[in-house]
């Protein structure tokens, strides 16, 4: 594990964009004698060259330093954030919620509501997380989040909830899938087709298969591709892998319906 200082990462990203350690140390009000000493620290703890030096000429970065200055880059602005943060909570100049979202949920519930939110309450900062229902329940039981948001007709009984809303579920199908132009379709004729489905551990899997034996159809068929990233099901859909048990919200905003096209 690197375990370099930020004082070492400023030094090296200096080095890296003014290509020389003078102009380095002056860009950072040090010494240059304390530039190669951060330089040399670095390196020894990477075990390997980050920087090609050539007398009277600018330093060139190693392949190794090419890979590492945007990590470093990053390392900084987080380190920068952590302090802009610290500064907020010692001025007492904003509050802070806390926010876990199921992905199903962040994207297709809450963004408007976020929006309006923060309008109104513009001294509030929502710091916003996004998971699966099981990372969600995680983040409320370990007390890294103040409030979770996430799909289902059965609450943990360990937690205290709320609902906010209903959301109604229908069937997707490809604009090419023979059932896209059906309507009133039966249970009997939908189980003989397969469902793009994520794996059936999840807890959001476990909410779907409940749907779906609540509307006759205890068992089904599920594609050979399996995913949770939406934009992924929605392709796999629309290639007419299978159909999708999905809000009706997300069938509105890809134009289907229930059976709908993808």
């Amino acid at each position: 594990m690197l375990r370099a200082s930020l004082r070492c990462l400023e030094v090296f990203v200096a080095v890296a964009e003014e290509g020389r350690v003078a102009a380095a140390a002056e860009r950072l009000g040090i010494t240059q004698p304390s530039v190669s000493e951060q330089l040399r620290r670095l390196e020894e703890e990477a075990g390997t060259p980050l920087l090609e030096r050539r007398r009277g000429r600018p330093s060139l970065l190693t392949s190794a330093g090419l890979a590492f200055l945007p990590q470093a880059r990053l390392l900084l602005q987080d380190a920068a954030a952590a302090a802009a943060t610290l500064a907020e909570d010692r001025a007492g100049s904003v509050r802070r919620i806390q926010l876990s979202a199921q992905r199903l949920v962040a994207n297709f519930v809450l963004p408007d509501l976020l929006a309006t939110f923060s309008q109104q309450h513009p001294d509030v900062r929502l710091d916003i997380r996004t998971g699966g229902q099981e990372e969600v329940i995680d983040h409320l039981l370990s007390g890294s989040a103040d409030i979770g948001c996430f799909l289902t007709n059965n609450p943990p009984a360990n937690l205290s909830s709320q609902l906010l809303r209903r959301e109604r579920f229908g069937i997707v199908a490809s604009a090419t899938h023979p059932l896209a132009i059906r309507q009133g379709l039966s249970a009997a004729e939908l189980v003989s087709w397969p469902f793009v489905r994520g794996g059936r551990r999840s807890l959001l899997s476990q909410e779907l298969d409940a749907l779906l034996t609540a509307a006759g159809l205890p068992r089904t068929k599920i594609a050979p591709a399996r995913t949770t990233e939406y934009d992924t099901v929605r392709a796999l859909v629309r290639a007419g892998t299978g159909l999708l048990l999905t809000m009706t919200q997300r069938g509105r905003r890809s134009g289907g319906r229930a059976p709908g096209r993808a």
